[in-house]
């Protein structure tokens, strides 16, 4: 495809510029860049960053590997790779150096901007530096991504998709503007539009995982498909190493291969498919679980054990709280399980997160179907299906965790409602919950009931 941009006399500036006189450091800056781009994978992003440091050591005044690294710090923390403040520092430290170096470098405030938006989660301050950005460089594509990006998280997903079509008319070659426009277009649940935008996704970069991920996840949301899940997932492995997966991809394995999982079971260890130890007992469980293996009951208490640990460290920390309640639930605490999973919601809720978010509410139903009790899985599953988030009817339809859920009258209810044509709201705004996510989120917790086998999703 042709690109037809017209360049404004800043831009016609900075292209006949020269970003350094040092070509290793250019040379090493550009391997940050193939790294940074192949994967969301640690070991890639990780060698991103490496070679973007060697950059600035051979040229401490090279602005522009300042900004990528400001932007690789970030990264780290937003992947949970690192949650710790000096990696937070560390990215506001070499924003600043790359302003300090070059105002006018488009990408120094595009870095600052995503300290702010995946550091910090100040979205307007995100959103600020992205329009100076994209003032400074109007043909800037990831401006307009990252932007739509924000704007997601505000629950603004027609703005949202907006921006990502015009970062993909600007650069039609840049996968991740497809990506996140394909990605959002399945979480509003428009699917047709989301097909050939990911399909793109995986022409344009057929070893990026996350590309294949979606499309399976696509194919199960919009037609409960397992075996169309399946063949993108054999795509995926085929080309990507299960080293530089993340654990997403085993959730949609779980579903899709149903109770063939013993390959992925043989696989299973820390450091595979994203798994840090704790994640890798909690995983290791819930395949077990859906197994009907009583190995499970053992892998959710080593789970508990090391959240409980990760939670009084970071009590704040939302994810830590979610994880932990499917391993209370696991061995069989469901007041406790309860409680951290609505103390996931109350630290992380949709109204300050409207991407994220759901996956909380749905982590709440997830929880009171491994307990056995319908009636409130029903109700936060009901409130998840009524607002932009990843599951459908299809996708509890398919799910093999949830068979004796489905066998309930619970189930029935939602079927019959959402097999119909609906009309999803829109997440609600930053600054305060909708009348109705207030009526959820006062949803009493004395319901739980004495967990039953084969009962739970996650």
């Amino acid at each position: 495809e042709k690109l037809s941009v017209a360049l404004l006399e800043p831009e016609k500036k900075r292209l006949s510029m020269q970003p350094t006189d040092n070509v290793d450091a250019y040379r090493n800056y550009l391997q940050g860049n193939v790294a940074y781009d192949r994967s969301w994978g640690r070991d890639d992003v990780e060698a991103a960053l490496t070679s973007y440091k060697k950059a600035v050591e051979l040229d401490p005044n090279f602005a522009l590997a300042w900004a990528k690294i400001a932007r690789t710090h970030a990264w780290i923390y937003q992947l949970r790779y690192d949650r710790t403040t000096d990696r937070l520092v560390a990215a506001k430290e070499a924003a600043d150096n790359a302003i300090r170096l070059d105002p006018g470098l488009s990408e120094a405030h595009l870095s600052l901007g995503l300290y702010w938006y995946w550091g910090m989660g100040e979205y307007d301050k995100a959103l600020a530096e992205f329009a100076k950005a994209g003032q400074l460089q109007p043909s800037n594509a990831q401006v307009f991504q990252q932007t739509g990006n924000v704007n997601r998280r505000q629950g603004k997903f027609p703005e949202a998709i907006a921006n990502y079509r015009k970062s993909a008319s600007l650069n039609p070659r840049y996968h991740l503007a497809w990506f996140n426009y394909g990605e959002t277009s399945l979480f509003v649940r428009q699917y047709a539009q989301a097909a050939p935008a990911l399909a793109r996704v995986t022409a344009l970069a057929p070893d990026f995982l996350e590309g294949y991920v979606q499309q399976a996840r696509l194919a199960i949301s919009e037609r409960g498909d397992v075996d169309g899940a399946r063949k993108f997932l054999r795509m995926a492995e085929e080309r990507i190493p299960p080293s530089a997966w993340r654990s997403s991809m085993l959730d949609f394995a779980r579903i899709a291969y149903g109770p063939n999982l013993q390959p992925y079971l043989a696989r299973l260890r820390p450091g595979v498919y994203g798994l840090d130890t704790a994640s890798y007992h909690l995983m290791k469980a819930r395949f077990l679980r859906q197994m009907s293996m009583p190995q499970a009951t053992a892998e959710f208490d080593s789970a508990r054990v090391l959240y409980e640990k990760s939670v009084a460290e970071q009590p704040g920390a939302y994810a830590g709280h979610a994880q932990l309640a499917t391993a209370y639930a696991g061995v069989g605490r469901a007041a406790d399980a309860v409680r951290e999973a609505k103390e996931a919601l109350t630290l992380h809720p949709v109204s300050s997160d409207a991407l994220e978010g759901p996956d909380l509410v749905i982590n709440i139903a997830d929880i009171y179907v491994m307990l056995g009790n319908a009636d409130s899985a029903a109700v936060w599953y009901d409130q998840a299906l009524s607002i932009p988030s990843w599951i459908s009817i299809n996708s509890l339809r398919v799910d093999p965790m949830l068979t004796a859920f489905r066998a309930t009258p619970q189930y029935k209810r939602l079927l019959d409602k959402w097999s119909k044509p609906q009309k999803v709201a829109q997440a609600p705004a930053r600054a305060s919950l909708s009348p109705r996510l207030q009526m959820f989120a006062a949803i009493p917790d004395n319901r739980a009931a004495s967990p039953r086998p084969n009962a739970g999703k996650r």
